[in-house]
Order: C-alpha cells, then structure tokens, then sequence
C-alpha cells in the first residue's frame, strides 16, 4: 500500500511539472509572438484617448524653431528642426507638385522648408503609445520619411511616407504610430514636409480623453493560458486522489 501511494504521488508530482512547463512554454511563446513592435496607422481616429496639437492661432507669422508646441494643452512638447529655417507658419505654403497648404485652410502648421529637414516633436512630460500628424511635402529626390524614438534616442521604427495630392489644396495624409506601451519619447518628421494636427495618446495626460484600460487581445490570451493551465492542475490531483 505505501508503495502504490508512493508511485502516486511521484506521478502527481511529475504531471504538475509538466503541466506547469506546458504553461510557462505557451506563455513565453505568446509573449514573443506579441512584441510591442509599432503599427503604422493612416487615421486619427486609429489613437485611443487623443490628444491633438493643432498649431492654431499663427497667422501671418514666421516663427523659426525651436518652439514650445504643447502649452495650449497643457503639455510640455518642444518643436526643433536640424534646419534653422523650418517654419511655425500660418501663411501660405507651396509644395510643388502636391499643390500648396494655405493660411485660410490650415490656420496655422510646421514645414521642414528644406529637403534636408528633420523636424522633431520632442514629449517631455512623459512617452507616448500612439503618435501621428496630417502631413504632406513638396516631391523631392529624397524619401520623406517619419519616426519615432525611445528615451535614448534609439529608432523604434520608421516608415517612408508615399502621399500624392496633384495640385491640392491643403490636402495630405495621417500618418502615424501605435505601441504596445508607452515608450514612445519623440517623434520626427523628415524631409521637405509640411505637419499639422499632431496627435498622441498617454495615459495622464489632462488633455487626453483618457478611460479605463481596455485589456489587450494578448493579455486576455495570457490569462486564458493561465486559467486552462490552472484547471488542468485541478482535474489531474482529482484524478490522483480518487
């Protein structure tokens, strides 16, 4: 009789490894398999809770970076280019091919105004997990390009930006990024272009129209795992026991 209560306990402690190992294994996996790799997005409405830096209020002015952006509200956001010309404009605005944006239509913008440019929205107060901006260039022999970086400076991802507006007026496109988590210190915009209506989302923030969190489709799958795991605990020690 002590033998066989041996060999079972000896089995219920080899399945509870088992089915612990299965778990941490399937977990490990899906973590892997959700990195906070960003996701580019074509649309404002693609930020949850959005907080929208519009520019507005610059009229005839010309005002040359760099340039605290975010106090309308409540933020600490600095604008600066590698160009001491880009602009912080409401006048008028050619973009060669791509038409031009105007004083009446944007009320107030940044543009690179150089090829060169590389325009940089720097969130002091605090990272992000989604920023993006309505945007458009003027055609050159260059990629025009946006980014966004971690607090070291370090490229999270980029992507080269493809906008076609013949001849438009105050036309472009939204462009931005979604993480995971808020790492997400700066964005940069590069290239002859022109930027309006940034937008980002930080939990925090008092301008966002933040709610509770929504749990994400990778933390539900986590605790899904974690539940069926604990389960499978519970029928193998009945089993034993009987």
């Amino acid at each position: 009789m002590k033998m066989i209560i041996n060999k079972r306990e000896t089995g219920r402690r080899m399945m509870s490894k088992r089915i612990f190992f299965i778990v941490c294994f399937l977990t490990f996996i899906t973590c892997i398999a959700t990195t906070a790799d960003a996701v580019v997005i074509t649309s404002a409405s693609d930020i949850p809770d959005p907080c929208v830096v519009d520019f507005s209020g610059i009229t005839d002015e010309i005002i040359n970076p760099p340039q605290q952006v975010g106090t309308a509200v409540g933020e600490d956001i600095v604008w600066s280019s590698s160009i001491s010309f880009s602009v912080l404009t409401g006048l008028n605005y050619g973009l060669a091919s791509n038409g031009q944006w105007t004083a009446a239509g944007r009320d107030g913008f940044v543009g690179g105004s150089d090829a060169d440019a590389v325009m940089r929205f720097d969130f002091n107060d605090g990272p992000t997990r989604a920023v993006g901006a309505f945007l458009n260039y003027a055609p050159r022999d260059v990629i025009e390009s946006i980014s966004i970086l971690d607090s070291t400076d370090t490229v999270l991802e980029t992507y080269a930006l493809s906008i076609s507006t013949p001849g438009g007026i105050n036309e472009g496109a939204f462009y931005g990024f979604l993480r995971e988590t808020e790492d997400i210190h700066a964005f940069i915009v590069s290239g002859f272009t022109v930027c309006d209506d940034l937008t980002f989302s930080r939990e925090g923030c008092s301008s966002c129209n933040n709610e509770a969190p929504v749990p994400e489709p990778a933390s539900l799958l986590l605790l899904g795992l974690g539940s069926l795991g604990m389960m499978g605990l519970r029928k193998r020690f009945s089993s034993f026991k009987r």
